[in-house]
């Protein structure tokens, strides 16, 4: 059965089209594997992004667990200084994803 279009625009008005940022933040709030994985590819991807730029060529891998952050540095100097500018670091991620998700972030 074929839909025309006097049945498409009865569909269409009573169920009006959401915004995708609606359909993505519905799906968050729904399926915590997917929070995750989301919230984490997020952060990974600010991480390296200008933000972040100088310390990004020295990073190897980004991984959220729960609420703490674990970033993996090369370079033994950078992630030493990076320890004690943690919370400043951990705030302004936390600024940039728009609300508190980190609690700690780990340099290894």
């Amino acid at each position: 059965m074929k839909w025309d279009d006097m049945d498409r625009l009865k569909y269409q008005d009573r169920h009006p089209a959401k915004p995708a940022s609606w359909v993505l933040n519905w799906m968050v709030a729904q399926n915590p594997r997917f929070a995750q994985k989301f919230y984490e590819a997020r952060l990974r991807e600010l991480w390296l992004s200008e933000h972040f730029q100088g310390v990004a060529k020295y990073t190897v891998r980004v991984t959220l667990r729960g609420r703490v952050l674990t970033i993996q540095m090369n370079n033994p100097a950078l992630k030493h200084n990076l320890s004690y500018q943690r919370d400043s670091i951990r705030h302004r991620l936390n600024e940039l994803l728009g609300w508190h998700l980190l609690n700690d972030l780990i340099f290894v």
